[in-house]
């Protein structure tokens, strides 16, 4: 009987030991499963964390775009990545002097920044076509009217501002960084997260890299707009302008835009600078600007044949051409110069005909003055107008003998001075100034 009790005694031990072990065991994978979702909740972690951990992972995929020139002697000229094999993404205005450079015997390189460094020679560039056709309708420069009948020049970004970079065959420089999904760039807006992996140079201690070895720099912002290439909305959903707070100088031109989730959102290609004294500075705004990728997309999908660009693209330029509408300079210009001739010959108040002079075209020189001799063969009503081709101010006077008869120095781009002879034949001289080099157009006008 002893011997039992001990045996049960034993037993109802073994029992309370294995279920204190199997309570233990219990919490061990409670506190293992509580740690694995912190860790996942750590691994997610807020959207600038995330957008830390993105930016690390492309590194590799992130090149320096060098040009060498038939010496050997090299020049960092912007940025690009991986966005297919064998092909790497950069701004068109990096490489729109490619062919220029291999007729003159150089070489454009994509030059890696791990170790060993490594160099791929590009072979060839794909221009998103839109680029060239937006230069086209901006070649008109753009303005708008400010208080005061003045004209203030507008400088847009240029758009479709993409192009891939062919490597040589068999290149492998590394995975390619995703685009985010059309829907995904759909919902950009201001306040998410952005970054970038690049090499801002222009102005950078240093020269802001060493072509021997190249560093690129991480930088996190957020996105401050979304809008079309005019600063609007967009006509049929053409936003392709992502605006940022991110700084940025030349040679970050090319840089992939990442979102929280590492898609590439964008394609950096400018920053809001001001000229001081021969040199680009950043201004107060601090705002940069990248294409949206999308616009890389439509170039992949161009490279492997599975898509043209031709409709999408007519479309695209009759929304810039819409937009661009009110801002023609040249178009502006025709309506003051219709109003200003209308002005004066409605006050003339009488009958008969207007005859008009052939334009007379020309260009300031290095002292900002033009004379032009002026015949007056006949009696009678005579205006005379002066129009900047860019809108800068120009002031115009006549003279007669050294002498001044009238002068118009407004500041405006289209000075006028009317006149009545009362005698003829006499010689008068017109004189146009303003800044040198500035183009013009005097237009000549008599009635009787």
């Amino acid at each position: 009987e002893e011997a039992k009790g001990r045996v049960e005694h034993a037993e109802e031990r073994l029992e309370a030991a294995l279920l204190s072990s199997k309570e233990a065991m219990g919490a061990s994978l409670a506190l293992q499963s509580k740690f694995e979702r912190l860790q996942a909740e750590i691994e997610k972690g807020p959207p600038d964390e995330r957008l830390a951990h993105a930016l690390e992972a492309i590194l590799p995929s992130v090149y320096l775009v060098v040009y060498r020139d038939s010496a050997g002697l090299e020049a960092a000229v912007g940025t690009a990545w991986v966005a297919a094999d064998g092909l790497l993404a950069t701004n068109a205005h990096v490489v729109s002097e490619f062919a220029e450079w291999k007729r003159r015997g150089g070489h454009v390189l994509a030059r890696s920044n791990g170790s060993p460094v490594r160099d791929y020679d590009v072979q060839d560039v794909l221009i998103h076509p839109g680029y060239g056709e937006w230069s086209e309708l901006v070649e008109d420069r753009p303005v708008r009217v400010l208080p005061g009948e003045r004209l203030q020049e507008l400088e847009f970004v240029h758009a479709c501002d993409v192009a891939l970079m062919v490597l040589g065959r068999g290149a492998s420089p590394g995975a390619a960084i995703p685009i985010a999904a059309t829907e995904r760039l759909n919902e950009m807006k201001a306040g998410r997260w952005v970054g970038f992996v690049g090499y801002p140079m222009e102005n950078v201690s240093g020269g802001g890299v060493n072509l021997g070895a190249p560093t690129p720099t991480t930088q996190k912002g957020i996105v401050t707009a979304v809008t079309d290439f005019v600063l609007g909305k967009g006509l049929n959903g053409e936003r392709h302008l992502i605006h940022s707070s991110l700084p940025v100088s030349g040679g970050a031109s090319g840089s992939p835009l990442l979102d929280e989730e590492g898609r590439v959102v964008g394609v950096l290609c400018a920053g809001t600078v001001v000229g001081v004294q021969g040199t680009r500075i950043l201004n107060v705004a601090g705002i940069s600007y990248a294409q949206r990728s999308d616009l890389v997309r439509e170039l992949l999908e161009v490279r492997s044949g599975a898509a043209k660009l031709t409709d999408r693209q007519r479309d695209r330029r009759k929304n810039w051409e819409s937009a661009l509408a009110g801002f023609s300079s040249a178009q502006m210009m025709r309506t003051h110069l219709d109003t200003i001739v209308g002005e004066w010959w409605g006050a003339l108040g009488r009958p008969g005909g207007r005859h008009d002079f052939p334009a007379i075209e020309g260009e300031l020189p290095a002292d900002g003055r033009n004379a032009y001799d002026v015949p007056i063969g006949r009696r009678g009503n005579y205006l005379f107008v002066a129009l900047a081709v860019d809108p800068v101010d120009v002031d115009l006077g006549l003279l007669r003998e050294g002498a001044v008869l009238s002068e118009d120095l407004e500041q405006d781009s289209w000075p006028s001075i009317p006149y009545v002879a009362v005698s003829a034949p006499e010689r008068l001289v017109l004189l146009v100034s303003g800044p040198p080099g500035a183009k013009f157009r005097v237009h000549v006008y008599f009635a009787p």
